[in-house]
Order: C-alpha cells, then sequence, then structure tokens
C-alpha cells in the first residue's frame, strides 16, 4: 500500500537514508528536497545502463545492490506514472518505506491505479528499452523443421533433442506471474524462444495456458506448419505480434538462406517450401482481417550486402498482401518503403537484456535470444531447479548486469563483449 502523505515522508525520511527512483522529474525532486533540508543518498533505478555513473552529483545504484539494507532506506519515486508499477517491484527486494513525490502534491493514487491496471490489461508487445514491460521467451523444444544458418538454433546442435513438459511450462507461467526483473513488468510470453513452436506435441495447450493468464503472446515461426488450421487456433487465443522468418522471395536466395537443411534436397523444394510459406502468410492475414483481430504481423528476411533492391522489392510484395512490419539485420534501418537508409550506429546498450529473457527447454535462464556469439554459454540458473523469482532477484543475476552496464570488458561476459548486434540501436 502506498504511502503518499508528504507529512509522513518528512517524519520517517529523519532516521533513514533515501534513495530517489528516477522515474523522470528528478530536479523538481531535488529542489522540493533541498527546500525541506533533505540530503539524499543516492539515486537508483531500473536502467541497468545508469548504474555505477553518477546523476546531479549523486550515485546511480541498482535496487538490488541495496537488498541487504533495505529496511534502512526511504525510497522517494519521483513522479506517479510507473510508481505503482515500481513499487510492485522494489517491494519483491525487500523496500518497505516508499513514497511517491507525484502523490505529495495531489492524491492521484487512485486515478493511477486504474490506468495501472488497464495498461496491462490491453497489453501490448514492446521492443523499447525504456518500456517497463519485460518479455519472456520459452523454449518449449530445441528442436526445429529447419536448420537455418544464421538462426540461433545452430548453437544447440550438439545438444540432445528435448522437449518441456507442458507442466514444467505451466510451472514457468505460473512464477512469471506478477514478477518484475530490474522494475519491468513480465507482461509478454514468447512461445518459441526463436525455435519452431508448432514442433512441440502439445503447443496448442501451451498457447491456452498463456491466454489463461492473461500475458500478451508473440510468436516467431519459419511459417512451414503456419496452416489455416493452426493460424485461426492461434487468433482466436489472442496472440499479438508474429514475426514469419522468410529469407529472401528469390528461390536461390532463400534455398541458401532458408531452404537450407544440410540435406540432398534441391533448390525445387526449396521453392515449394516457399511456396508454401507464402500461401500461409496470406491465410493468416486474410483470417486476421476476416475476425478483426488486432494481430501484428511481421516479416523477417536476412538482408546481405547488395540486397537493397531485392529488399524493396520484398517490401512492396509483402505490403500488397497486408503484412504490417518488417524485420531487417540490425546493422540496417530500413524505412517504410524498403529503402536501405543508413547503418544503425554503436550507442552502447545491448538490444536484447531485459527486455527479452530466454528459458530453454532444458530450464536454463540466459539474458537475451541471439547475438553473434553462443549466448547459450551465458546460464544465470535453471527455472527447474530454483524458481524464476529467486533467479532473477539472486547475487549472480544481479552480478551479470552489473557487469554489463559498466560497459568495462574487464566485467562483462566475453560474448557480450564480441555480440556485434546486441550493442547496436533496433
Amino acid at each position: 500500500m502506498f504511502d503518499y502523505e508528504s507529512a509522513d515522508f518528512l517524519n520517517i525520511v529523519q532516521t533513514k537514508r533515501l534513495a530517489i527512483y528516477d522515474s523522470g522529474n528528478v530536479e523538481e525532486v531535488l529542489l522540493w528536497l533541498k527546500s525541506h533540508n533533505i540530503e539524499p543518498a543516492f539515486i537508483i533505478t531500473g536502467d541497468f545502463w545508469e548504474w555505477n555513473k553518477t546523476k546531479n552529483d549523486l550515485p546511480v545504484r541498482s535496487p538490488a545492490s541495496l537488498m541487504a539494507k533495505a529496511g534502512e532506506v526511504v525510497v522517494l519515486i519521483t513522479q506517479p506514472y510507473f510508481a505503482l508499477s515500481i513499487e510492485e517491484s522494489i517491494k519483491h527486494i525487500g523496500f518497505s518505506n516508499i513514497f511517491c513525490y507525484g502523490f505529495f502534491i495531489e492524491n492521484l493514487r487512485k486515478t493511477f491505479k486504474i490506468g495501472f491496471h488497464s495498461r496491462f490489461i490491453k497489453g501490448k508487445a514492446s521492443r523499447d528499452p525504456s518500456d517497463d514491460r519485460c518479455c519472456l521467451a520459452i523454449m518449449l523444444s530445441n528442436r526445429c523443421n529447419c536448420m537455418c544458418p544464421f538462426c540461433s538454433v545452430e548453437y544447440a546442435k550438439k545438444r540432445a533433442k528435448n522437449d518441456m513438459s507442458l507442466n514444467e511450462y505451466i510451472k514457468i507461467l505460473d512464477d512469471a506471474k506478477g514478477l518484475y526483473v530490474h522494475g519491468r513488468f513480465i507482461d509478454t510470453i514468447q512461445l518459441d524462444a526463436d525455435r519452431e513452436l508448432f514442433v512441440h506435441s502439445d503447443w496448442k495447450e501451451a498457447v491456452t495456458e498463456v491466454k489463461k493468464r492473461g500475458f500478451t503472446m508473440n510468436l516467431v515461426t519459419n511459417g512451414k506448419a503456419l496452416t489455416k488450421e493452426n493460424s485461426k487456433y492461434l487468433i482466436d487465443n489472442g496472440l499479438s505480434e508474429i514475426i514469419v522468418s522468410v529469407g529472401a522471395l528469390d528461390a536461390e536466395k532463400y534455398f541458401s538462406r532458408q531452404g537450407y537443411n544440410k540435406s540432398e534436397k534441391p533448390i525445387g523444394y526449396s521453392q515449394k517450401q516457399l511456396d508454401n510459406v507464402i500461401e500461409n502468410v496470406k491465410g493468416l492475414v486474410a483470417y486476421r482481417n476476416a475476425v478483426n483481430s488486432r494481430l501484428a504481423i511481421g516479416i523477417a528476411f536476412a538482408l546481405a550486402s547488395g540486397d537493397e533492391y531485392s529488399v524493396k522489392e520484398a517490401v512492396k510484395y509483402w505490403k500488397d498482401i497486408g503484412v504490417d512490419f518488417f524485420w531487417g539485420n540490425p546493422l540496417k534501418k530500413i524505412a517504410d518503403n524498403g529503402d536501405v537508409i543508413e547503418l544503425r550506429p554503436f550507442i552502447g546498450y545491448c538490444r536484447g537484456q531485459c527486455y527479452h529473457m530466454l528459458i530453454t527447454s532444458d530450464g536454463e535462464v540466459h539474458p537475451c535470444c541471439g547475438g553473434d556469439g553462443p549466448f547459450e554459454d551465458i546460464v544465470l540458473g535453471n527455472v527447474f531447479k530454483s524458481s524464476l523469482k529467486q533467479i532473477v532477484n539472486s547475487e549472480a543475476y544481479n552480478d551479470f548486469y552489473e557487469g554489463l552496464s559498466s560497459l568495462d570488458e574487464g566485467k562483462m561476459h566475453p560474448i557480450c563483449i564480441k555480440c556485434a548486434s546486441g550493442l547496436h540501436k533496433y
């Protein structure tokens, strides 16, 4: 329960250290504190790229770094928009004296509580690193019906092929419900974790279990098994976003990028596969439109050097079919009309962390689901041995992010250091 009376705050802060939780409006809050002769000790934030820096001459810390002293600290959240979600996230760490500056000015608690809940009831897939939501990708199986050379499934080749049981999957969903990761609310479940959902015998039950718990649902697929029946089932059960990976519209390029399966099957087989995927996407779009679903449909393709013209051609082709967005190589920026307009500059944050955790079919927790190296070497815990909540609040989990946020190669995991795509902005 939020405390929102300034008198209560001014009384309790006299005997404890003050941490300002930065949700914006910090300068105004600092002026207000100064007018009451209060000196804050530090700023805390869920944005791990800000940790171990300074802001307004105050050290910036992670909430988890204060876990051992949480009872000795008063937290003042600077403004109310994300205050209720922030409160929930830091209560899990152990903070109990939590106030919001915004509520000192006017009692907005009821209004913002309604707004907070309505946002998550609606749900929305997001890849904005500043967003307060998190996507959890769960790999039901480490098998796939393709062996595309660019896919991260390549890293699992030496592992025994296995499927997660439906009961194990349900337990993860239950653990994830209401859980916060560095201040980000787990709002979205990605059903496939970049493998292929449809190879799992219980995939339909997995979809309905996500729906029962009110998560937003995302899916990435190669489209081979995206039949009209399967598309209908996904849409009827509330799928929010789907990305279909189609490496090229040219059969020869498609063969090398996606029809590739290390077999003797000829390019003609690849052409049949490509034609099948295109028809499946058309059927998906048609049913989405017929039932007035809000499903966002995207196409992912590999963008190689010299491909600019074919990409522009492909964008027009898919737009005419009714596809909503396109997913290309992370080193390029593609305009809506297909023009490749710029290289994406290095900006110093990872595109995968926090908003997109991965749990493999054998229960291992990883901080992302891609990159230019074997991401599966980064293991932060196992949900078959500990609960997801215990893992994300563990010292090892938070130490990994502390090292990453420092951008110090001596503290970062070596996989993160060489991950070219991970340090580029979408």
